[in-house]
């Protein structure tokens, strides 16, 4: 998304500056003025359009999901952790195992694995769930920069337009007392 916001150097040639344009300097104040509501007209569809998303977007309560999912997803890793030291362990003490108990033992070390693979799978997949979930949400979010940019150009260009109309204020009194 592209901000209509930023004020270009064009705006900055402003017409009607000099008290010696006459005519042409009103009409260049009425062209800047109505380009400056055009501008702000957009920049305040933007914000609200982006308002509007975060809004329903409803980020509070999209943290305490994403508050839930890390919890959970901490213990499925613990699990796991668990499961390999299992694993591991049952893999030592069927290799220490003389050839003979080791066919016998064999469909529960076979087993343990089968278990561990199930986890990891289970693991996977809600971690993915929960990455997709977030992404699909944000996905169509505007993006926050060119709406700050765009407000900080607004709000610097505002400040030298209100210094330009002190400026021609003073002048207009200085020509109307002479």
């Amino acid at each position: 998304m592209t901000s209509s916001l930023s004020m270009t150097s064009s705006t900055d040639n402003r017409s009607g500056s000099n008290a010696d344009d006459g005519a042409d300097g009103a009409d260049g104040s009425a062209n800047l003025s109505a380009s400056l509501d055009s501008r702000l007209e957009n920049a305040s569809n933007e914000v609200q359009v982006a308002f509007e998303f975060w809004k329903e977007f409803d980020l509070e309560s999209k943290r305490s999901t994403l508050d839930q999912q890390c919890v959970d997803m901490k213990e499925l890793k613990a699990a796991s952790m668990a499961g390999r030291k299992r694993l591991n362990e049952a893999t030592k003490a069927f290799r220490a195992k003389p050839k003979d108990e080791q066919v016998v033992m064999i469909l529960d070390v076979l087993k343990a694995y089968q278990e561990e693979i199930d986890q990891l799978s289970k693991r996977s997949k809600f971690s993915e769930a929960a990455f997709y979930g977030l992404y699909k949400a944000i996905y169509d979010a505007p993006d926050p920069t060119t709406l700050i940019d765009g407000l900080l150009n607004h709000v610097n260009s505002s400040s030298s337009y209100q210094l330009e109309i002190e400026r021609l204020k003073s002048e207009l009194l200085q020509v109307t007392e002479a």
